[in-house]
């Protein structure tokens, strides 16, 4: 009863993380808001950043950064599939960087992250606008939050930075990529870069390098190799991964695939007959049926192919038309969740054992003009790409020196770039001060397969009894474990409209509540 009557008086949010995750709920929750009076609705937004949209993914960069996906296909929204390109058509007015990337088609343009930042700081901007005039408030605050703890009866939440304590009905957490792990313990050299990011304050301090070593070889690594050489490096590149498997070239992006085998019903009806448990057997043979339908062979998505340099010099010639397997992977964002939580245990552990790697260089391909550029390195002898565990020795007085490259023996590196990606699990304090303090207080527990778990249906976080608690949503990287395929904007807009809703839903009913409770306090003064 003091819960609702708590609501009844008006609604507190916090958002935190100021990345596209906020900028996806907002739209979503304000869209869904009707319009209310005296301020019913308060938000704050916690960015530790000054911009507030960007986050650091789309953050201001060097140029070079791209996006992985067509101009067209990039959205901030999980309904309209039109607001970044529109974005463009619109500034293309007065812009004429705007006019030329519209001139050589938005569908096959591969604009550079900080634009779509831009982007999102402008679309964050105008649903402020739009939440005003619907009587939402909306407050930025430029602090990192420490630590977040539920009141003493479970009917509120707090959020702590180092200079306020706040109190809070919901928590959306959206805080983003995590910080990469320091998997070969390198923290201690001043050689040493455990997150590239932003590339463009670093760029000139590794120019005079010699040798530079990339820790991966996914979309990351070729981000710091291709900004490397646009930016003058002379020097000679190694990227050393335990596969040495470059993410695929994204071919010509056509109409988009309908699913015929591998659907939601084909996915319930199996899980169903096995008592909602499905095996990864049955997944597969609904992927090669699908992919057989457009001509293709299932293997070319688990096969780790031998050779980086062979294999993207066919990727080059291959992605010069349309892909038909690209677009049966890029249909699977529909069901890949559902396909995820149906999965049985040992089936879930034998994807990230055998299979996650190669799907991940399948289904986030790398756009051409970055493939052209590598295999131009790799002709020249400027790029190699090793397929190796890394054994690193720090005892050199200058550098840090490898001796896992087989005929090349120990090689001496004037710098070592992890390039791993951002990290999947909390492991240290360093991976996330607020989500270590939170798995440490048994607000939060790990999921096995990275991330906090959280509940399927509803993106709750579950805490230290298994219990899901509605008042903290948690949108993004953080819920890898969940939801399996959570790099795409495209899913985490997906995830931020789910919480928007079920969240807008509730509000509503508060405000219902409300005024039902109005309307009685009056018959009661008349009376």
């Amino acid at each position: 009863m003091n819960e609702m009557q708590g609501d009844i008086r008006g609604m507190k949010i916090a958002v935190i993380g100021g990345g596209a995750g906020c900028v996806a709920f907002l739209h979503h929750f304000v869209d869904l808001i009707g319009c209310l009076e005296e301020k019913f609705i308060k938000i704050k937004v916690y960015e530790r950043r000054e911009r507030v949209g960007p986050g650091l993914a789309y953050q201001e960069d060097c140029d070079s950064v791209l996006l992985n996906r067509g101009a067209l296909t990039m959205f901030a929204s999980g309904d309209d599939l039109s607001t970044f390109s529109a974005w463009i058509r619109w500034k293309m007015i007065n812009n004429p960087d705007m006019r030329r990337l519209v001139a050589r088609g938005l569908s096959s343009v591969y604009a550079d992250r900080p634009l779509f930042g831009s982007f999102l700081q402008e679309f964050l901007s105008e649903t402020h606008v739009y939440a005003s005039k619907k009587g939402i408030d909306i407050e930025f605050v430029n602090e990192s939050v420490v630590s977040i703890n539920k009141g003493v009866s479970a009917d509120c939440v707090f959020v702590a930075t180092d200079n306020r304590v706040d109190r809070f009905d919901y928590v959306v957490m959206a805080v983003g990529n995590l910080e990469p792990s320091d998997i070969y313990g390198l923290e201690k050299s001043e050689c040493y870069v455990n997150n590239p990011y932003p590339l463009s304050g670093r760029l000139d301090l590794w120019n005079s390098a010699g040798n530079i070593c990339i820790i991966g070889s996914g979309l990351t690594a070729v981000d710091v190799a291709v900004s490397l050489k646009k930016f003058g490096y002379r020097g000679r590149i190694d990227m050393l991964s335990r596969c040495g498997l470059l993410p695929f070239v994204r071919g010509v992006q056509g109409e988009k695939h309908v699913m015929r085998y591998l659907t939601e019903e084909a996915i319930v009806n199996e899980a169903r007959r096995s008592g909602e448990v499905l095996s990864l057997r049955k997944v597969l043979r609904l992927l090669r049926r699908e992919l057989k339908g457009v001509g293709e062979d299932w293997r070319r998505i688990f096969r780790i192919p031998k050779g980086a340099k062979i294999v993207l010099h066919s990727e080059l010639q291959e992605s010069l038309g349309e892909r038909p397997w690209q677009k049966v992977l890029a249909a699977t964002n529909d069901i890949i969740e559902l396909v995820w939580h149906k999965l049985s245990l040992d089936s879930r552990r034998t994807v990230f054992k055998k299979f996650y790697r190669s799907w991940m260089a399948c289904r986030a391909p790398m756009p051409r003009s970055n493939a052209e550029l590598l295999y131009k390195m790799m002709e020249s002898g400027q790029l190699r790409v090793f397929a190796c565990s890394p054994c690193f020795d720090l005892s050199s007085g200058s550098g840090v020196i490898c001796g896992c490259l087989g005929e090349e023996g120990r090689v001496n590196y004037d710098y070592v770039i992890n390039a791993t990606g951002s990290g999947r699990w909390v492991r240290s304090e360093r991976s996330s001060p607020l989500v270590w303090q939170m798995l440490g207080d048994a607000m939060a527990v790990e999921d096995e397969f990275g991330g906090v778990s959280v509940d399927f249906d509803t993106a709750s976080l579950i805490d230290g009894r298994g219990v899901p608690d509605e008042r903290i949503r948690v949108i993004g990287h953080l819920t890898s474990g969940t939801y399996f395929f959570v790099s795409s904007l495209e899913m985490v807009a997906r995830k931020a409209h789910l919480v928007a809703e079920q969240m807008a839903r509730n509000i509503n009913y508060c405000k219902m509540l409300r005024g039902s409770t109005d309307e009685k306090a009056r018959s009661e003064v008349v009376v």
